[in-house]
């Protein structure tokens, strides 16, 4: 049954040819929700930029590079995109969207709510993110906001019986060749960035900063830096 036939029946919403189920999370880059694809059969996460964010050039360009950025990686440590969903160009109707993969599990952040983690649990996690880092940067990607929201652990797990991780959002990554957006020298989030991200300059080494916040946290069940202001 086609997806609009099936959410007349059923009084569902859809976008595109997904049927969207609950919200999931949201943030400045619009909504993310469980949705299904009635084609394939599968549920797949699917982050949905808002109506009123469409006249935002910036943000519509952020989320297109994320997609664009995220969808060249092909890594175990990196979410999977399926597609990216325009609107209309005969009617400019329709939201933007990108599906990618769902896992089942939690982000590093949930799991350190509940407290630091072993030095074996930290390093393979952050040895994790170091690969999927490292095949980013191979292809000229830096992540520029590597930080515990995202970073998911699956409830799958990996070979070895860690959760096995899985890099999100790359919507502030930077591509090489391309040219920053216009706040590029305030983008991240400043308890994760490198100092030189402050000047806009980033580089790999601005991610490999950020794992070393990530483990330090994962250690002491605290951030190192972690001040009232910016």
């Amino acid at each position: 049954m086609p997806a609009d036939a099936t959410a007349e029946r059923t009084g569902a919403r859809t976008v595109g040819h997904y049927i969207l189920g609950d919200e999931i999370g949201r943030g400045g880059m619009g909504v993310v929700y469980r949705a299904h694809d009635p084609d394939l059969g599968r549920d797949v996460a699917l982050k949905v930029l808002p109506a009123h964010l469409h006249r935002d050039p910036e943000r519509v360009a952020r989320l297109r590079a994320e997609a664009r950025a995220a969808s060249t990686l092909d890594h175990p440590h990196v979410c999977t995109v399926y597609e990216v969903g325009e609107p209309a160009p005969e009617t400019g109707f329709g939201p933007l969207f990108v599906a990618m993969a769902l896992y089942d599990g939690e982000t590093l952040e949930a799991r350190l709510a509940r407290g630091p983690l072993s030095i074996a649990d930290a390093a393979a996690i952050a040895h994790q993110v170091a690969q999927g880092l490292a095949a980013a940067h191979h292809k000229g990607i830096v992540h520029r906001d590597v930080k515990p929201s995202n970073v998911f652990l699956t409830a799958e797990g990996s070979p070895g019986g860690m959760p096995c991780v899985k890099l999100l959002d790359f919507g502030v990554a930077r591509v090489e060749g391309a040219p920053l957006t216009r706040d590029g020298a305030t983008l991240g989030t400043v308890e994760y960035a490198a100092p030189e991200q402050a000047r806009g300059e980033v580089g790999p080494a601005s991610d490999q900063w950020s794992v070393g916040v990530l483990l330090y946290e994962m250690l002491a069940g605290r951030r190192p830096f972690d001040e009232p202001y910016e």
